[in-house]
């Protein structure tokens, strides 16, 4: 947040830094801001979502301070400290809750984790929508032309909720989001040990870019992608490589 606060706030050739960024590469809780920023709906301004930007570090104080940009225990509404630092967001709290939402509410394994951050995170910016088992209902892509071409190949979606990329008066022009992640691989080498392929989600492609070495665990080396709204859907068949 911070980061993000300061890019905003420099200026370059009588613009923002931030404005001028032309891809914004995260990993792990980096990529829930990120991501949030990229796609923010229109009931969370820019400032909101990011606070003011305070050049002195001397006029920050604890509590009661004149603006919540220098108070540090108050945050603005919509910003993303506010859900980060509620009481059901600290370990032993989402311990508890991935408990009944596996226990109670059905919610597979693989998926507690995410599901958590978005009723947690993205629920509170309007970009989470819950079904079955409180899995997401919605998606993201990158723009009105890339939605259209999605919806024309995949009728079904034509009534589905998705997120596109912010813009609009107030903001900010998005960077090209690339979340970063990882694939457990066998290495082929005599002991068999396991090592990370790179994963990168963006807008339209999820996926490992290149063919590193090795084997996922469908015993096939890793390489290729999907398009990103179809990053949970279940494999149904291999055409060639």
């Amino acid at each position: 947040m911070g980061q993000l606060r300061a890019l905003k706030h420099l200026q370059a050739n009588g613009q923002s830094l931030l404005s001028q960024v032309k891809a914004l590469s995260t990993v792990s809780g980096g990529s829930w801001v990120g991501v949030t920023f990229e796609f923010l709906t229109e009931t969370t301004s820019d400032d909101a979502y990011l606070n003011e930007y305070v050049a002195n570090p001397h006029d920050l104080v604890p509590s009661d301070g004149l603006t919540p940009a220098v108070t540090l225990d108050t945050v603005p509404e919509g910003n993303i400290g506010h859900f980060c630092t509620s009481r059901l967001f600290s370990v032993p709290a989402l311990a508890v809750e991935a408990f009944l939402l596996w226990k109670l509410v059905k919610t597979p394994p693989e998926m507690l984790w995410q599901t958590l951050m978005g009723l947690h995170i993205l629920k509170g910016h309007g970009l989470h929508e819950s079904g079955d088992q409180d899995l997401p209902l919605s998606f993201f892509s990158l723009d009105a032309a890339t939605l259209e071409g999605i919806r024309n190949e995949n009728p079904s979606l034509g009534n589905e909720t998705c997120h596109l990329l912010a813009t609009g008066p107030g903001r900010t022009p998005r960077a090209w989001p690339v979340c970063n992640t990882a694939l457990f691989v066998t290495t082929l080498n005599s002991n068999g040990s396991e090592s990370l392929a790179p994963v990168q989600a963006t807008p339209i492609f999820t996926g490992v870019v290149g063919t590193p070495d090795g084997q996922d665990a469908n015993g096939r080396q890793p390489g290729g992608g999907v398009t990103s709204f179809a990053f949970n859907s279940n494999l149904t068949e291999i055409d060639g490589d």
